[in-house]
């Protein structure tokens, strides 16, 4: 069974067993009335011991349902309250294996519905907390569709669409929505420290020919003069673009440029610099996607013969 159809078969099941309950004597929960008054409540309380699953609930100690489970309805605002006094928990919820510990859902929703919700009264405290596990948050959508376009929404929302996270900025219908994150978008810019990731002087290499391209990786941190690693993994694996900055140098040739693109792909689209003679020496700079193996291609164009160095910087990488 995956995890995200988990949650709706359990719906399925819950609503199942409730009809069953109602329809079967065998089953059915004797529940005594909860009373509040004066901020505490009177429990589910019986004098019997709760030893079987047609037996009453019995407060302040285990009450096992077997293979059954328990069903309380209500058509007052609140079904169940639960208050405590001390610091602890109102409701524990558990489950073992691939359960889900607490589910709510709301049938016929209006606007305002919610299935779960969470409150702190002041400024201290979080309404809704969450920890551990493979991540502290999961979120899946119906369908494939994202925010729905035709009902309202408010400032604070967020929803997915299979790869992507969004978030409403701007109230309305369907209101206003900004990518926070997805396969398509660079990811977060991280800057650091200008590193030298390569340079074609150094260690007898020879420049890039017009008509010739280099495939290169700008994963690591290199000494400006001798070439050697000084910084393993300065752009880190999963990384998905680098700002850096681009340096010709020694041209030779009438004119010629350099284009930059991510690894392997050695289709100019637009030149990232530019020379028009020999002996010159320009920096530019800019941002390129990478490849998964942090890897740039620098191809080089124009007259024939020409020829240049270059030198790559990187003062930042997305992830």
């Amino acid at each position: 069974m995956s995890v995200v159809q988990e949650p709706q078969e359990q719906v399925a099941e819950l609503q199942r067993e409730v009809t069953e309950q109602r329809s079967s004597r065998r089953t059915l929960l004797r529940l005594a009335s909860a009373v509040v008054a004066g901020g505490a409540a009177t429990a589910l309380v019986h004098p019997e011991s709760a030893d079987a699953t047609t037996d009453f609930m019995k407060y302040g100690t285990f009450n096992d349902a077997g293979d059954s489970s328990t069903s309380l309805s209500s058509t007052s605002a609140t079904t169940l309250l639960v208050q405590v006094a001390a610091s602890g928990t109102g409701v524990l919820a558990h489950s073992s294996l691939d359960g889900i510990g607490l589910f709510g859902y709301t049938d016929n929703p209006t606007k305002d519905a919610l299935g779960v919700g969470g409150r702190i009264t002041g400024t201290l405290g979080h309404g809704v907390g969450a920890y551990g596990g493979a991540a502290q948050l999961l979120l899946w959508p119906v369908a494939n569709v994202g925010p729905a376009l035709n009902v309202a929404h408010v400032v604070g929302e967020v929803a997915q669409e299979m790869q992507t996270l969004s978030a409403c900025v701007g109230a309305g219908t369907p209101g206003t929505w900004r990518e926070l994150a997805s396969m398509a978008s660079a990811g977060v810019l991280h800057a650091i420290s200008p590193a030298r990731v390569f340079d074609s002087r150094v260690n007898a290499q020879p420049p890039v020919f017009v008509g010739t391209s280099r495939t290169i990786s700008v994963a690591d941190k290199r000494d400006v003069v001798s070439g050697e690693v000084t910084q393993w993994n300065v752009v880190p694996v999963g990384a998905t673009a680098i700002a850096y900055n681009l340096t010709i140098a020694n041209t030779v040739g009438n004119g010629g440029f350099l284009a930059v693109n991510e690894g392997g792909n050695t289709v100019v689209g637009a030149s990232a610099i530019n020379w028009y003679g020999s002996g010159q020496k320009a920096a530019n700079a800019s941002v390129i996607k990478l490849n998964a193996s942090r890897q740039v291609t620098v191809i080089c164009g124009g007259s024939s013969g020409g020829s240049t160095h270059f030198i790559i910087d990187v003062v930042g990488y997305y992830r």
